[in-house]
Formats: structure tokens, sequence, C-alpha cells
């Protein structure tokens, strides 16, 4: 799958780095960037991969929740 919100990288067989991709918005976490971590860790290879290393690109990891995304949804879009 290709991701928009996230890269994925595999430096080494056993390690995963899963790099945040939207810094104009602080790395902020909306609704596709959940839907692709979990595909992201639904995916890995559990018997090989040991280490996933979780980093934002930009000046910020992640803000937290997208809050102008989430201003017009209610908790059954959310999730």
């Amino acid at each position: 799958m290709a991701y928009i919100t996230l890269t994925l990288t595999f430096p080494d067989p056993a390690i995963a780095v899963i790099s945040f991709n939207r810094p104009d918005s602080a790395n902020a976490l909306n609704r596709q960037m959940g839907l692709e971590l979990k595909d992201i860790f639904a995916s890995l290879d559990h018997n090989t991969v040991r280490c996933v290393i979780l980093t934002g690109n930009g000046r910020h990891f992640c803000a937290g929740a997208d809050l102008k995304e989430r201003k017009g949804m209610n908790e059954t879009q959310w999730h």
C-alpha cells in the first residue's frame, strides 16, 4: 500500500522506521494517518521486526489529534 501521511523504511530487516509526514500541520494525527498506522502495524512481519521507531518529518514529532479535521466530525466518524 502506498501511504499518504507516513513513510515506512527498514534500515535493517529487524527495524521498521515509521515517519509521520504531515510537517505542514505539525504531524497532527488525522483519520488518514490513523488508518495508515493501523495498516502498517498489521502488515509488519512480527517474526522479523523487533523494533519500531516512530519519528516525525519537519520540526515536530506529532502535535496530537488534528483538531481542524475533528471539528466537523462526530465520535462515530472519528473512530
